[in-house]
């Protein structure tokens, strides 16, 4: 390099001299294209040798170049001794007092937006805090057989720091502390193309200049350069990153389709050899376990005792960040059988999911409605006055984690007016303490239009996985005495409905699932008293009384 910066220097006094001005601009050039037939060039300054044996992923310093006057750079042959016929002759006018890179890049022989070409960018010879321990950083995507791009930093601001970067484009320079980095160069579609150890704590207060370099599939390239990321200083240091491992993203499956063809399935990552789980019941959950990430995979659903995923009953194509956790629920209906709705099965996912409490003293639980034939619900907690926890979500949806002290709850069920209740929980979440779980309304309100399946209720996954635990259903048995507990008979019911127990007088309402008022009405103390719905809709149903003093819910089925 020595040799090539004293005959830069030479030619650059040499211009300036015949220009008979002192008008200047800072420049620096980089060779990055990767293609065999120009790995090693010479550059020209017009027709003045300016750099000799310029090499592939090599940079020159900042120079001083003429500034408000037309001129050329020349790529040859290397050895060639003259600019005749030359690979690449272009013209540049430079701003006086103003700081360039020009970058060779691009593919030989090809005269369209990725062909060989020398490629101009605003330059910065130092970082723009100088002083504060920072960097100032520069993207430049140089690979042209690579799609769009985007660049994450993953250990220090944990997300996408420059998108949608095409061949040829540069991010403009941004500031970063002067740290340990890694940057991750995705795709579009999220596909990691590489992670990159960026140890930048050196180089406090320099201006680097970060490309994309190489080729992307090197079986088809005119080289054999792999794909890479390489960082140039103001000096014409140039540092190649190195490349890591993609870290796994963390992945929990739980079992939640209420499908009696779905009673037990194997569940396989792409094709094996082997199930990811195997013979996974409902309602149970796997414990969280690695999975690819930055890469397509594809997760099937299979009969159990399985060999293989032909004849899947369901399969779906994921794609997962590094480092992040996530929870994927089989949920919807599958196979044989009569039901209604009949939903799709589906594998829904949930990202930024929780392994654990983001406070240890707490408990962080997600809810996910997850029945079929359940309508829009609201669930408050109404022992403690911990509010609405969950606002009006629909099947297959949720809202996100809320944290709360590891107490003794009740959670209600209610209509998406938060105004009727439909069923409570006794919610003990004392065992809970650091942990984070999921809490899924799982099964059929109405069992008798959906194959007979299982109930409805509020089930626990936790992050350890297995069987998942069962909130006890409390409808009404904290409202009344339980000595003169209230009960409702026959169950299901055709015409009318005797209530057993001791009451005084009441208030009365019946609602559908929905929430509706489908009937009011007067009851009179009586061991004994009729209450026709024979003209009700097949369905289910909530009957709440109301004494004055006292409120409490049962549920039946109207045959």
């Amino acid at each position: 390099m020595k040799h090539s910066i004293a005959h830069l220097v030479f030619a650059l006094i040499f211009l300036l001299a015949l220009s008979g001005r002192a008008q200047t601009a800072k420049v620096q050039i980089i060779h990055n294209c990767p293609d065999t037939i120009v790995d090693t060039v010479d550059v020209y300054l017009n027709d003045t040798l300016l750099i000799p044996g310029f090499s592939f992923q090599t940079a020159t310093p900042y120079f001083d170049a003429p500034a408000g006057i037309n001129f050329d750079l020349v790529i040859t042959v290397a050895g060639k001794g003259d600019t005749t016929n030359p690979l690449l002759r272009k013209s540049f006018l430079l701003m006086t007092d103003s700081a360039y890179v020009v970058v060779v890049s691009g593919k030989t022989g090809n005269p369209g937006p990725v062909g060989f070409d020398l490629r101009a960018y605003r330059g910065q010879v130092i970082s723009t805090n100088s002083g504060v321990s920072e960097i100032s950083l520069k993207f430049i995507h140089g690979v042209y057989d690579a799609p769009m791009i985007d660049i994450y930093e993953l250990l220090v601001s944990d997300g996408e720091i420059i998108p949608y970067l095409s061949f040829g484009q540069d991010s403009g320079y941004i500031d970063l502390d002067a740290t340990d980095l890694d940057f991750q160069v995705r795709t579009q579609t999220g596909e990691v193309l590489g992670d990159f150890d960026a140890n930048f704590i050196p180089f406090g207060d320099s201006a680097i200049v970060v490309l994309a370099t190489g080729f992307l599939d090197t079986t088809a390239a005119a080289g054999n350069e792999p794909f890479g990321l390489i960082g140039v200083l103001a000096n014409g240091n140039v540092i190649t990153l190195p490349i890591k491992s993609i870290a796994p993203a963390r992945l929990q499956v739980i079992h939640n389709c209420a499908a009696a063809d779905a009673a037990s399935v194997d569940v396989w990552l792409n094709a094996g050899p082997q199930p990811l789980i195997d013979n996974f019941a409902f309602r149970t959950a796997s414990p969280f376990i690695d999975v690819p990430a930055g890469a397509f995979f594809d997760i099937s659903v299979c009969l159990p005792n399985s060999v293989d995923t032909s004849g899947a009953l369901f399969k779906q194509n994921f794609i997962f960040e590094s480092n992040k956790i996530y929870i994927i629920i089989v949920s919807g209906i599958v196979g044989s059988g009569t039901y209604n709705p009949v939903v799709p099965f589906s594998l829904d996912v949930i990202p930024a999911a929780r392994i654990i409490a983001d406070i240890p003293s707490d408990v962080d639980i997600m809810v996910w409605h997850g029945s079929t034939d359940a309508p829009y619900i609201d669930i408050a907690e109404t022992q403690v006055g911990a509010g609405t926890l969950v606002n009006n979500i629909s099947y297959e949806n949720y809202q996100g984690y809320i944290s709360l002290p590891p107490q003794d709850y009740d959670f209600t069920i209610q209509d998406s007016s938060g105004t009727t209740n439909i069923a409570a929980y006794d919610a003990n979440l004392t065992s809970f303490t650091g942990e984070a779980i999921t809490i899924l309304a799982s099964g059929f309100l109405n069992p008798g239009n959906n194959n007979n399946g299982p109930d409805f209720g509020l089930w626990v996954a936790k992050a350890a996985g297995g069987n998942l635990i069962p909130l006890s259903n409390i409808t009404g048995n904290k409202e009344i005495n339980s000595a003169a507990e209230i009960k409702l008979f026959p169950n299901p019911v055709l015409e009318r409905i005797k209530l057993s127990g001791v009451m005084g007088n009441a208030t009365y309402t019946i609602f559908n699932v929905n929430g509706k008022v489908v009937r009011a009405g007067q009851y009179q103390k009586s061991f004994f008293q009729n209450i026709e719905v024979e003209n009700l809709e097949s369905g289910i149903y909530f009957i709440q009384f109301n004494t004055g003093s006292k409120q409490f819910m049962k549920r039946f089925t109207k045959l």
